[in-house]
């Protein structure tokens, strides 16, 4: 099979330095399911009628205990299958080719998919791999195997190692089975089941479909591959306690009557039926599915109904009179997945085909100062509570390394740490005491389209820019529930807005794909930030009091925090001789450990969930390194603006 491989793709390299004119198109998709007896067909299928099933009762997978992404310690149910899809394009006009991987799974980060790319590597040899260029995302499932570390255990790495043969496989397939093909682009505003839960209010509700057809065969022809991106936390299930078998919580490892399934199931939630739906609908193909700008926080926060011909779908933005609104189930994810699949089906194509030319892909370093305690106490090594030395504490599969640097950060002034730790001297516990860490963003173009890897969860609006009104009263009344816990209007200021940079002539063009690469929390900017005060009652009444404070829920902004961790001698100097030593440290210690997951200012849950307050800005300015233009944009500018106003409001 490795020869076969080979001489295939050394054959496409050729090719392409022979005078290629054509576009070449390959796919894969392997199962990402643990194994059960060495097998991954176990699973019985749960008709889409049957809302509440939890599936397949399971009481040991072949590599042991695996936590839910984000849920339970371990899994017991199994709901659906679970992939990971690959679609090679290339080579262009240079030999390079793009190959983009989804993952029905929680998230990748960095220096975990160092193993992947290691993989394809020696599976392809040095001469194919050279000009191999990688988009892999992860869907954020939030019901899948866990993968982050971040849930309650460590990451399984038995089961991350056959995770990434499979993304490996899954590669190759897409590699060896490359055709001539034409690719053809749309997309238009889908709203079903969609919203956004924290202030302002706003998503992008663009679905974007790029199809991939062979250039032979009778009409209509079956894509070789469609790829779909839209904009919603894969967690329709999040927190649901479906029903299962009586007996099932006696057949445990350990039995516990009246045992639930909340948190211990596996689905690939409504992306996983929008890929089984459309494929059928298209006649074959894979599908795969990426996620957008989905930070801050869009999810399954709109209404969804039972579609029929009394209550139809149209963009899912109008609920018909009457209809069935359906709760939070599997059915209600099944709905969602084979709505959009619908949709996308009757999505026009007529751009293209995309002439063939050159990816032009581009990779920028983005140095990450992180401020969240709780993450260099994760980021930490094992081995400094007790445990083994070659794994991080809770977040990832493996160690990560930091960075001190001396002046503005990059690789002539930054030092890895060897992962080095200290211990807090208010905590006990161990943190990084590297402040630095390194991700990246990427960029290639295919004709007229653009496609930008964004490490981690953006804000919506600094990808396609804020609605027309958003600076007007009748702008926060219709983007904010909540404008008191927020910057409004001109107060909420943006770093920069991607698409005006990347200069895209409409947002359908752009392709803004989240968890890419990476995963380094939430982007939304520094403007919107709240840091909870820490410190007894009396202290954090007394700071408040005396004005220490920004806000009157006893919260520290964002700018200020950044201002005292970058200034740290001067800002004491201020805080002590404007207050006292004592407001001094209740306002400075809630700058370093106010991102706390255990407690947050309301509506300001996001800012426990980010890696840094700076990252917003941080990826605006590698985004115009990268580009070569300045950080720019605030309002949403094109035909398909409509898409990021006029949201579906969570109640």
């Amino acid at each position: 099979h490795i020869v076969v491989l080979l001489l295939l793709l050394l054959l496409a390299v050729v090719t392409a330095a022979d005078g290629q004119s054509t576009w070449r198109v390959g796919v894969g998709s392997r199962t990402v399911l643990p194994e059960v007896n060495g097998r991954t067909d176990y699973v019985q299928p749960v008709p889409p009628t049957d809302a509440t099933d939890a599936g397949t009762f399971v009481r040991r997978f072949d590599v042991g205990n695996i936590a839910v992404g984000n849920g339970a310690a371990e899994c017991h149910w199994v709901h659906d299958d679970l992939r990971v899809r690959a679609v090679a394009i290339g080579p262009d006009q240079d030999g390079v080719t793009v190959v983009m991987v989804s993952g029905e799974l929680y998230m990748f980060f960095a220096n975990d998919l160092e193993a992947y790319y290691d993989g394809v590597h020696s599976a392809v040899g040095s001469d194919v791999y050279t000009n191999l260029r990688f988009f892999v995302h992860a869907q954020h499932n939030h019901q899948g195997p866990d993968t982050s570390g971040i849930s309650a255990v460590p990451v399984n790495h038995r089961y991350y190692a056959y995770m990434v043969r499979q993304m490996v496989n899954a590669t190759l397939d897409a590699l060896s089975t490359q055709q001539d093909a034409e690719l053809y682009y749309g997309g238009e505003a889908f709203y079903y089941g969609l919203g956004d839960h924290r202030d302002p209010r706003l998503q992008d509700a663009t679905v974007r479909v790029l199809r991939a057809l062979p250039t032979s065969g009778a009409e209509p022809r079956t894509p070789i591959a469609t790829l779909v991106q839209w904009g919603m936390h894969p967690e329709v299930t999040l927190n649901y306690a479906p029903t299962f078998e009586a007996g099932d919580c006696l057949r445990l490892p350990i039995p516990r009557p009246n045992c639930t399934a909340q948190g211990r199931f596996f689905t690939h939630d409504y992306p996983g039926w929008l890929s089984a739906q459309l494929s059928t609908l298209q006649g074959g193909g894979e599908v795969l599915y990426f996620n957008g700008a989905i930070g801050v926080q869009v999810g399954n926060h709109g209404p969804v109904w039972e579609v029929d011909a009394a209550h139809p779908l149209g963009n899912g933005r109008v609920v018909p009179p009457n209809a069935e609104i359906v709760p939070k189930n599997f059915r209600r994810a099944y709905l969602i997945g084979t709505a959009l699949a619908n949709f996308t089906a009757g999505i026009a194509t007529e751009q293209g085909p995309i002439p063939y030319g050159r990816l032009n892909f581009k990779q920028q370093d983005i140095w990450v100062r992180i401020t969240n305690f709780a993450f260099r106490f994760a980021l930490s090594p094992a081995s400094a509570i007790g445990l083994s030395a070659s794994q991080p504490i809770r977040i990832g599969n493996t160690l990560r390394l930091g960075y001190t640097c001396d002046g503005v950060p990059s690789n002539a002034t930054c030092v890895a740490d060897n992962y080095a730790f200290a211990y807090d001297s208010v905590t006990k516990l161990p943190f990084r005491t590297a402040p630095y860490q390194l991700t990246e963003t990427n960029h290639f173009r295919l004709g007229p389209m653009q496609f930008l890897a964004i490490p981690g969860e953006l804000a919506p609006e600094m990808g396609v820019g804020l609605p027309a009104d958003f600076d007007t009263a009748v702008g926060t009344e219709l983007y904010f529930k909540n404008p008191s816990l927020h910057a409004v209007q001109q107060a909420y200021t943006l770093p920069g807005v991607v698409m005006s940079m990347l200069q895209c002539e409409d947002i359908v063009d752009c392709w803004l794909i989240g968890l890419c690469n990476d995963e380094v929390g939430y982007m939304f900017p520094i403007s919107d930030w709240r840091l909870q005060c820490i410190g007894s009652d009396q202290a954090c009444t007394e700071a408040l009091n005396a004005g220490a404070l920004n806000y009157t829920d006893s919260s520290v902004a964002g700018i200020t925090c950044k201002f005292i961790q970058e200034n740290q001698e001067h800002a004491k100097e201020m805080y002590v001789q404007q207050f006292n030593e004592d407001i001094w440290t209740t306002v400075n210690r809630s700058c370093f450990y106010g991102q706390k997951p255990d407690g947050y200012p309301k509506d300001h849950y996001e800012e426990t969930n980010a890696g840094s307050w700076d990252i917003a800005a941080e990826f605006i300015d590698a985004l115009g390194q990268m580009l070569g233009v300045a950080p720019s944009g605030r309002y949403c500018e094109g035909e398909h603006c409509s898409a990021i106003g006029g949201p579906n409001i969570a109640t």
